[in-house]
């Protein structure tokens, strides 16, 4: 039984399939979500620019950009150590040292995003009167508090797939969480209930309907065939090494992020929320082109590693 499961699980990294035919197979994925993906966001957009005031779109989506920015750091660069070390234990049939290095990065995104988390909730009050400069933005930062915290569960999953190649299930995580927003948030405008806090929810429960489909999958399709009864393996100083390269990473890989979202806090910052809300927007629609290169750029570390 275990040999037959080493043999399923070797294939799913090594197979015969040439590097362009995994381009193709994968690429086709990446490429169809993505342009679903896209569009679903563009029209949640317009709906909440529509519905709302232009200084509640700034606070909402300068929340949002603080919860990216800040979820770099929660990553605490595992993301591409997973996505380094966890193909190399699964070609060798390192099992336990593949459960294992994925148990410590989720205990410790669990960790700081908990303490990140708890920062937001109880700093609520003061962020939203001195940084937001809106009375509103305490109430839908501690419903985002919540969001960053689920957002967790969500990331370890996503990683796994991404690790393994598993584009289909990658990606289609982030269709169900932007469908369903979208979904959520159309039925919140045509029913005439929507407001900004309504909104916020609208984002939260989504996210727990992709957490659920994740958790599901990754059990029936990586943890029940092949990880099931497998001991956890500490042995070679698995975990220096993985934080070692983890800390690495998080002082380059994420410099990209960083200055992306960092604008957008100078603006709310020293601009105020309105001049924020219309930037959002303009950032929306400059971004359409990176649809076409981002996928790309994102599915090429796994594939090399």
């Amino acid at each position: 039984m275990r040999d037959q499961q080493d043999i399923r699980f070797k294939k799913m990294i090594q197979n015969d399939e040439g590097l362009k035919e995994k381009f193709v197979r994968r690429g086709v994925w990446i490429y169809l979500f993505s342009f679903v993906i896209g569009p679903m966001g563009y029209v949640t957009k317009m709906i909440l620019s529509a519905d709302l005031a232009v200084e509640q779109i700034g606070v909402f989506y300068g929340i949002i950009s603080l919860i990216t920015l800040l979820g770099t750091y929660n990553d605490l660069g595992l993301t591409e150590a997973l996505n380094f070390f966890l193909p190399k234990f699964a070609v060798a049939k390192n099992y336990g040292k593949f459960r294992t290095a994925v148990l410590y990065a989720f205990l410790a995104q669990l960790i700081t995003g908990t303490i990140l988390g708890a920062l937001f909730f109880f700093g609520a009050d003061f962020l939203g009167t001195h940084y937001f400069k809106s009375a509103e933005a305490a109430d839908i930062l501690r419903v985002f508090c919540l969001f960053f915290f689920l957002s967790n569960f969500l990331h370890i999953g996503v990683t796994v797939f991404s690790s393994l190649q598993e584009t289909k299930y990658q990606y289609f995580v982030n269709f169900i969480r932007s469908f369903f927003s979208l979904v959520f948030v159309s039925g919140l405008w045509f029913l005439g209930h929507g407001n900004v806090l309504a909104y916020a929810w609208a984002w939260v429960v989504p996210l727990v309907i992709a957490i659920v489909w994740n958790v599901a999958v990754l059990y029936v399709r990586i943890y029940r065939t092949y990880l099931s009864g497998i001991p956890n393996d500490h042995s070679d100083g698995l975990f220096k090494k993985i934080f070692s390269y983890a800390l690495w990473t998080l002082l380059t890989a994420n410099v990209g992020m960083l200055l992306s979202q960092i604008d957008m806090q100078l603006i709310l910052l020293f601009l105020g929320p309105k001049d924020a809300g219309y930037y959002t927007n303009y950032l929306s629609l400059i971004g359409i082109p990176f649809l076409l290169i981002t996928p790309l750029i994102g599915f090429l570390f796994p594939v090399i590693s």
